[in-house]
């Protein structure tokens, strides 16, 4: 007995040397699981969708384990790698509808204490609805500002912007280096230059990322010069906005799992403060990417001349619903076949096989098929078909005007057409 339970204490002892051991090395692997990352958006904006993408991208956690989308409090986990795969921070990640009626659960996730320790939010909002997309990002914006202001100290607010401002500054100064052609040389927050006049003027209190979920649907359905206006429009006005916040903007695909890896990317430069650059991608509206310290006015000015930040979005709502919907109706009511189509494409179809040449004789009788108003030749010539029992008496005198030829055609084109019609 006193043997069992030595064993049993030695199994226990083993197990908890483990445990600390494992935790040891989690420590010395610098593993900061205090980051917090809280995603924000209306409700249908591809919040679940992107966080979900998220973890299986970073291969962190039992997916099963997480609390189902549609909740007013969902949390997970996603673990930041390296480029030898070791784990360099879990961030706790709160995702939360932007409803007014959700906004009592924003003090689990945005609080003094993990404001300090590290949070940042990114700002959910549907890329392919181009009209309603950045009065989604102004609405959530205000309202992280405004909490943030009313729920911190002053200084409090100040530092965390200043956060996120020194993370703009890290990366302006690496691509000025590597434009240089010189190395990556990581300078501490007081030696950066200074940011240029016009960026970051207005701080939201914390680090932020602007991401259009959806972007698959861009090109979906999707006609005449309002729509491109718009969605032109709308990468005017996000990337001023995010000149003025400090906030890259990317364009992503849950449902295509489209542009995931940079917004991974990002979050491991935001948590691990050693920035690695990315790549901007311009080109395809879709695919957008317009990373931390790249822009500036002089950029945008550029590349949108003629066009004002100020102006109105064409679309609405109704609009781009009767847009979107009514030209595929009338695409599929122009594609379909009408009968008389069918029954043609079918009679010629019939006549190449038996190799009749359209003598007089069977334009007759084809007209009588397409015509119902035409003289019931088809109809008497139909009964007369042999083994119908009825080609003697009153069918024998129409049976008479169509040859057996015609007749045996005809046979063909209704059992064709039979077999047709049950077969779709």
């Amino acid at each position: 007995m006193e043997s069992s339970e030595n064993k049993r204490e030695g199994k226990e002892e083993s197990l908890l040397q483990a445990i600390l051991e494992e935790a040891r090395q989690q420590s010395r692997a610098g593993v900061d699981e205090r980051k917090t990352l809280v995603v924000l958006g209306a409700q249908g904006t591809g919040k679940s969708s992107l966080v979900e993408q998220l973890r299986a991208d970073t291969e962190g956690g039992d997916k099963d384990g997480a609390i189902p989308a549609g909740l007013s409090l969902t949390y997970s986990y996603i673990d930041i790698r390296d480029e030898q795969d070791e784990t360099i921070a879990r961030i706790g990640t709160w995702e939360f509808p932007a409803e007014e009626q959700h906004r009592a659960f924003w003090p689990y996730a945005l609080s003094s204490t993990t404001i300090r320790d590290g949070t940042v939010a990114l700002l959910i909002f549907d890329s392919s609805r181009p009209y309603s997309a950045y009065a989604s990002v102004t609405h959530l914006l205000d309202g992280v500002r405004r909490y943030c202001r009313e729920s911190f100290a002053s200084a409090e607010f100040e530092k965390s912007s200043s956060f996120a401002k020194n993370i703009w500054r890290h990366h302006m100064y690496l691509r000025q280096q590597q434009k240089e052609g010189k190395g990556e040389d990581y300078l501490d927050d007081a030696e950066l230059p200074p940011l240029p006049e016009g960026v970051m003027t207005d701080p939201v209190g914390l680090p932020v990322i602007l991401v259009g979920c959806k972007s698959d649907l861009i090109n979906a359905n999707r006609y005449g010069a309002d729509f491109e206006h718009d969605d032109k429009l709308l990468q005017l006005k996000l990337r001023t906005l995010g000149l003025r916040i400090g906030a890259p903007v990317i364009f992503t695909s849950a449902r295509k799992e489209r542009n995931i890896e940079p917004v991974v990317a990002l979050l491991g430069n935001y948590f691990s403060k050693l920035p690695a650059l990315l790549d901007p991608e311009l080109v395809d509206k879709d695919k957008l990417v317009i990373p931390p310290g790249w822009d500036s006015n002089e950029q945008i000015q550029q590349e949108f001349a003629g066009m004002d930040v100020a102006e109105e979005f064409r679309m609405t709502e109704e609009k781009a619903q009767v847009v979107t919907v009514t030209p595929a109706r009338e695409k599929r009511t122009l594609l379909a076949e009408t009968d008389e189509e069918f029954l043609e494409r079918h009679w010629s179809r019939i006549k190449d096989q038996v190799g009749g040449g359209g003598g007089d004789g069977e334009s007759e009788l084809f007209t009588d098929i397409l015509d119902p108003k035409a003289a019931p030749v088809v109809q008497e010539a139909a009964k007369a078909v042999p083994g119908s029992g009825e080609a003697q008496g009153a069918g024998a005198t129409s049976s008479a005007a169509v040859s057996s030829d015609e007749r045996e055609m005809l046979k063909s084109f209704f059992d064709n057409l039979v077999s047709t019609k049950s077969t779709k």
